[in-house]
């Protein structure tokens, strides 16, 4: 009974205290409300858009771990299936087949279209691959946007195949350029039977595992089933990883820097609550309170604080947020479960708040606690340096300074340690603000440059499969045939180690296996080479970087080598390869430098593909690496693309214009992020700024009343304190943009590998600048307050 009486008595002094001292109770409050909200939102934006962004990227590439073929598409046995199908490690199994299907709006219609068809199984995996969601019947039809505009359809909209019926059920657009460059359908497996008028099997599987296996085992197991089944996994994809990375990466960036900004956030407030709290508690050590006593007190304060902030924070983060991710839904494209705020998620953080704050109090409470009461109030958190006018910097400062603004200086300067995490908040705060907004432009510049350095031309044909160089360059023949415009193939060929390179002065070059093989007769068709070239068979492309670090230039002669070659290596990878190989004779010839190349367009040479040393090589060599680009986007070569999907199903085509569209969509998404992260940072860090700056000017109290006893007016004491604020504002901002522009200097853009010096930009940080300024017009009552003293 007496205990609760104590603990009632204990809780009411607690109570008082915060009473008494409103201001700081509030900002505390506020603090850990700002900190709260903020983990809690960032975190959770964090968690919805790598949630939607790998859903999509999934839907994308299809919501499958393993795509299994034969090399030519050809049926699949249903033995073979069954197989596949008993393997341990298997949770889901989906099968289909494709082929050209011509389709009409009108039996009487004289014109159909060539359409690219597919048979599904309707299962849930071919939905994801192919993005279409309803359930399909035998006489229901989906069709893609292209189709739709060209032909004026729309959902229940009647078309036919032959004589058999469709209804169109559903129409689908893949913004990731997939299947926008063709007309595409979808049926069931049994109405694409009825339509050839034949028993169909399937020609390609979709695998979902079990993420309790191995897919490694999983795909050696499907390979003993059939050992002619071409597997791609999708996580081996480079380019499914390479987003994924990257926008990881970016996410996580941005967690760090809320993270950092708020501990600095609480660091600065807390401060002034642990410096006032720790001489009211040697108060009451001296007025007789014992060290339990005063450790409850003092856990109450940090309880009732804390416990405020993080149940407002999490309240108002629940109700902010899901309004919050509704409106950016579409900005962010969030799928439908990533558009609320995760219930345990918030807790799980607000509980870390809470936690991590009561520690941190009652580990700095030790600290003042078990210390003789005379100790504690001896010890005012300020410090006694005083400033000594050594030095270069404050022999200068001294000469140019007036009078006033040099007081300021001398006043603030031994005080700079003391108000550390002040001008450390500011100066992170710059140089994330800086550093966030320069690296998104300067993102979007070289997204461009980088695009354009991939784009040799205006259209990128490729896929991700290895072919043999012959059946690549019936396909590129093929298309230049049928099209309209200029085509040419780019192929790198795994030779480059039996390559060997020699200047006419005898000395060795070595081009690291970086060769590229392409037909420089067309590609200065399409201007991409801009010299007069008499004889293309013996004329090379070398990279910039090359030809500076082997000083070669244009005109210069290199023989070009083979004899030497040993290509026992394919022995390691297959057979036939070894077998291609095995007789291999090496040949000499002597070419000459005709451009000058960037670094990001092919490898470090390009050889004709006319010249003797490829010639020499076997034609139905393995091509892993190849792309064929076309001059300009027409309507041929868009239907010779369409059909040269029979043989390369996985082809995919991208006009620069279409792949900038997408890009600039990503970025414009990304930098929305940035900026309103920013802005929301810079806001929690100015409250925290504020409350800093009040501190400090309630801890030179008693030198700015030496200053009124020796004369010195109101007016030029308030002066004194406002240079002083803003020397600590822009000391911090100044420090936070030289920070910014050697992290950006040396920040190597991961994502496109191209470096660019950045030059200092005054807008990136003016928000902050005058934020921090209206924001000190909060501390004029504190100010004047400090200053009104009676002399």
């Amino acid at each position: 009974m007496k205990m609760n009486k104590d603990i009632k008595k204990l809780n009411g002094i607690s109570i008082n205290f915060l009473k008494k001292s409103r201001f700081l109770t509030v900002s505390c409050v506020i603090c850990i409300f700002f900190v709260s909200t903020m983990l809690i939102l960032m975190f959770q934006l964090t968690r919805n858009s790598k949630k939607s962004y790998l859903q999509n990227m999934r839907e994308t590439f299809g919501d499958c771990d393993i795509i299994a073929s034969h090399e030519d598409y050809s049926k699949i046995d249903d033995n073979v299936l069954k197989k596949v199908l008993g393997i341990d490690g298997i949770d889901e199994l989906n099968t289909g087949i494709f082929d050209y299907i011509d389709i009409r709006t009108d039996l009487k219609e004289k014109t159909s279209v060539n359409t690219y068809m597919i048979g599904t199984d309707n299962g849930r995996l071919n939905r994801a691959r192919y993005k279409f969601y309803s359930r399909l019947r035998d006489n229901l039809m989906v069709i893609n946007q292209k189709l739709a505009d060209s032909k004026n359809l729309k959902v229940g909209d009647t078309v036919y195949c032959g004589e058999k019926e469709f209804t169109v059920s559903e129409i689908i657009y893949d913004d990731n350029f997939s299947f926008q460059n063709i007309f595409f359908t979808v049926v069931t497996k049994k109405a694409f039977s009825e339509i050839k008028k034949e028993d169909i099997g399937s020609s390609y599987i979709l695998i979902k595992t079990k993420r309790s296996k191995k897919m490694s085992g999983i795909k050696n197991a499907i390979k003993n089933a059939d050992k002619k089944l071409d597997i791609t996994m999708i996580e081996d994809s480079k380019e499914y990883q390479s987003y994924v990375n990257v926008y990881s990466s970016f996410m996580n960036i941005l967690a760090v820097i809320v993270v950092i900004i708020s501990l600095l956030f609480i660091a600065t407030v807390f401060r002034r609550f642990m410096q006032k709290y720790s001489r009211d508690m040697a108060v009451m050590r001296t007025m007789g309170a014992s060290i339990r006593q005063v450790k409850t007190i003092f856990s109450l304060l940090g309880i009732y604080i804390t416990g405020a902030g993080c149940l407002s924070g999490f309240v108002f983060s629940l109700l902010a947020g899901n309004i919050l991710f509704s409106i950016t839904a579409k900005e962010f494209d969030f799928v439908a479960e990533a558009r609320t705020v995760d219930i345990s998620l918030a807790l799980g953080i607000t509980a870390i708040v809470f936690a991590g704050v009561e520690i941190f109090l009652t580990l700095f409470s030790k600290s003042f606690i078990n210390k003789l009461p005379y100790q504690s109030m001896k010890n005012d958190g300020s410090s006694n340096k005083a400033y000594s006018g050594k030095g270069i910097i404050n022999r200068f400062v001294s000469m140019v300074l007036p009078h006033d603004m040099l007081i300021s200086y001398k006043m603030a300067v031994p005080k700079m340690k003391e108000n550390f995490l002040m001008i450390l908040t500011i100066i992170m705060l710059t140089a994330f603000s800086y550093c966030g907004e320069d690296l998104m432009d300067e993102i979007g510049k070289n997204n461009d440059i980088y695009y354009k350095g991939i784009y040799m031309d205006d259209v990128l044909i490729n896929d991700d499969q290895s072919y043999s160089y012959s059946k690549i360059d019936n396909l590129c023949k093929k298309i230049q045939q049928q099209a309209d415009t200029n085509v040419f193939l780019q192929a790198d060929i795994d030779t480059g180690i039996g390559i060997t390179a020699k200047k006419t002065s005898g000395k060795e070059v070595f081009f690291g296996g970086g060769e590229s093989f392409a037909s420089l007769e067309k590609m200065q068709k399409s201007g991409l080479v801009k010299s007069d070239i008499s004889d293309f068979a013996h004329s090379i492309l070398i990279s910039r970087k090359a030809a500076k670090k082997y000083k070669i230039k244009t005109g210069d002669k290199i023989t070009l080598s083979t004899e030497d070659a040993d290509f026992s290596y394919y022995d390691e990878k297959t057979e036939n390869e070894y077998r291609m190989w095995k007789d291999y004779k090496g040949v000499s010839t002597t070419v000459t430098v005709v451009g000058i190349i960037p670094d990001n367009i092919f490898d470090v040479v390009v050889i004709d593909t006319d010249n003797e040393i490829f010639k020499s090589f076997p034609k139905d060599m393995r091509v892993e690496q190849w792309s064929i680009f076309a001059h300009e986007m027409t309507k041929k070569l868009d239907v010779s693309l369409q059909n040269a999907r029979m043989g390369f199903t996985a082809l995919r085509w991208q006009s620069f214009e279409q792949v900038m569209a997408f890009s600039h969509k990503i970025l414009k998404q990304r930098y929305f992020i940035v900026r309103l992260l920013l802005y929301m940072l810079s806001i929690m860090a100015g409250i925290g700024w504020v409350n800093a700056a009040a501190n400090m000017i309630q801890s030179r109290r008693k030198e700015y009343v030496v200053l009124r006893k020796l004369g010195m007016s109101e007016r030029r004491v308030k002066k004194i304190i406002w240079y002083q604020l803003i020397l600590f504002i822009f000391s911090g901002i100044a420090a936070g943009i030289v920070l910014s522009l050697e992290i950006i200097r040396k920040f190597n853009i991961r994502e496109y590998g191209i470096y660019q010096s950045v030059k200092f930009q005054a807008g990136n940080v003016w928000f902050i600048i005058v934020l921090f300024l209206l924001l000190l017009m909060s501390l004029r009552k504190n100010v004047r307050e400090n200053v009104a003293i009676q002399v």
